[in-house]
């Protein structure tokens, strides 16, 4: 099977793309961040390179990541963020249903109700990718931990991180509470998603378990001999969902504990130089 990924530079993206080249043909694209000289550049704004790309690679499935996750970038640059992270999901759609390609989008939790332009987008985004022709598959992660090969984004998980590299002490919030997700899962429901040629759906894909960052920079740090303090940044709440191991389960798709998760992760980051592409 042929998958088109884009975003393939980007922390979540460049996890897909590591942990699925080993069981696809996978070709990743980039814009500005080439992690890799495998990757292929695309400006996914740009509706004629978004064809010609598409055109030539073929694929039977594309892996939509592309997009900017910063909810404070898209505020305040509301135009660039609705072209980057809306609009051109509209151009993929486009080539994808004129060509036969089905669309597997990695949305967001924040998507179910969406409270800022970031969660707005993805929301529209997801409206947009119900219209794949010859199918789709919409995943709902929330915040993402665990290693990728992009370890400079500005994310909380390459913050946390910074803090075991540079052994500072780190300050987390408290109030928020969330339900983390292991970006391995996420490249694990694609691909077994694929091989049990399951579409139309759309999948949430998480812990059951609610936890805060501090929580889970506690769980982590400490580890590795930083100590976390906690902090009230008395942060609205964030979406969460129910019953998500048992939706997995139910689809026989593979689920995962909170406490497995921080398993999991401590093991990666112990053997972070090996995540390379």
């Amino acid at each position: 099977m042929k998958i088109l990924l884009t975003g393939a530079s980007g922390y979540v993206g460049a996890r897909i793309y590591f942990d699925l080249k080993s069981y696809f043909h996978i070709i990743g694209t980039y814009f500005s961040n080439r992690l890799s000289q495998e990757l292929i550049q695309l400006d996914i704004t740009d509706k004629s390179q978004v064809k010609k790309v598409i055109g030539d690679i073929k694929p039977e499935v594309i892996v939509h990541v592309a997009n900017s996750p910063s909810s404070q970038w898209c505020e305040a640059n509301p135009g660039e963020a609705i072209k980057l992270n809306q609009t051109s999901t509209e151009y993929l759609l486009d080539v994808a249903n004129k060509n036969n390609i089905k669309i597997v989008y990695v949305s967001t939790m924040g998507a179910i109700i969406p409270k800022d332009l970031y969660q707005k987008t993805k929301a529209a985004s997801e409206k947009t990718v119900k219209l794949a022709q010859a199918g789709y598959l919409i995943l709902r992660p929330s915040v993402g931990i665990g290693c990728s090969p992009n370890t400079t984004s500005d994310n909380f998980f390459n913050k946390l991180l910074d803090c075991i590299e540079h052994k500072e002490q780190a300050v987390f919030d408290t109030s928020l509470k969330l339900q983390p997700t292991h970006v391995a899962h996420i490249s694990q429901v694609i691909q077994k998603s694929l091989e049990k040629d399951m579409w139309n759906l759309t999948i949430p894909i998480s812990v059951s378990e609610m936890r805060s960052r501090y929580d889970i920079a506690k769980d982590l740090l400490e580890q590795f001999g930083v100590k976390v303090t906690p902090v009230n940044e008395h942060i609205p709440p964030f979406n969460s969902v129910e019953g998500v191991d048992n939706e997995l389960k139910k689809l026989g798709l593979p689920s995962f504990s909170y406490e497995q998760v921080i398993e999991r992760t401590i093991s990666e980051i112990k053997n972070r130089s090996n995540f390379v592409i």
